[in-house]
């Protein structure tokens, strides 16, 4: 595909292609991504350990079963690490909600703590912009006979309903198996459903939205006196 595309109207122009043309997604349907050249991808979110938490016996033994698991199955995935400002706005709002109650009580003292400390809170959020990392495993599936079907549909590739079939069967049995392969290691697993796997992509093809994750309205202002 050009990346430019040419199109006359009194002088000659350049115009770049529309977004969608730079992102290689058809389609989400239930929790598998399609892509345009008819790969099938399924994405695991996988809970994270702290290795420096265990003992150096178990570290070893968590790193030679992830090192087997690699070895072991005969296809490939990709792992990703994403690092993304923490959300407080629940803790915040747990924090506000105590603070009315205190209100409410008449309990001016401890309302008037947990307001000052909301102020703090929530500047030191924005200061330090904690980050929290997410783990996702990445695999795909593209039936062989996609190729073959190229010429006879003028050199694009269709994913028929059969080979569609087929390949959801393939990547579930990849699936699973790595799932198992990561559960003996000691990771908790889940499959990414469709709807986070949209969010997924909609964060991935819009960076800017990274450093808008949290949710930080200003604090209520500190009550004096009384």
């Amino acid at each position: 595909m050009s990346f430019i595309r040419q199109w006359r109207g009194g002088n000659d122009r350049t115009v770049p292609p529309p977004t969608q043309d730079h992102i290689p997604v058809r389609e989400i349907r239930d929790n598998v991504i399609i892509r345009h050249d008819g790969t099938l991808v399924a994405v695991l979110g996988v809970e994270g350990l702290h290795l420096r938490l265990l003992d150096p016996g178990e570290q070893e033994r968590l790193i030679a079963a992830y090192e087997g698991l690699i070895t072991a199955l005969p296809f490939g995935w990709q792992t990703l690490i994403i690092a993304r400002p923490q959300d407080v706005a629940a803790h915040l709002a747990v924090l506000r909600q105590q603070a009315a109650a205190h209100d409410q009580a008449g309990s001016i003292h401890y309302h008037q703590l947990l307001l000052a400390y909301l102020d703090f809170f929530n500047q030191l959020a924005w200061d330090a912009l904690a980050l929290v990392r997410a783990y996702r495993v990445v695999v795909g599936y593209r039936h062989p006979s996609i190729e073959q079907l190229k010429e006879r549909f003028g050199g694009r590739r269709v994913l028929t309903a059969d080979l569609l079939r087929e390949g959801l069967g393939e990547l579930d049995h990849r699936v699973q198996q790595l799932q198992a392969g990561l559960q003996r290691v000691g990771l908790r697993t889940w499959v990414l459903s469709g709807p986070e796997l949209k969010e997924e992509l909609y964060r991935f093809y819009h960076p800017a939205l990274q450093a808008e994750d949290i949710d930080l309205p200003p604090a209520p202002p500190v009550v004096r006196g009384a």
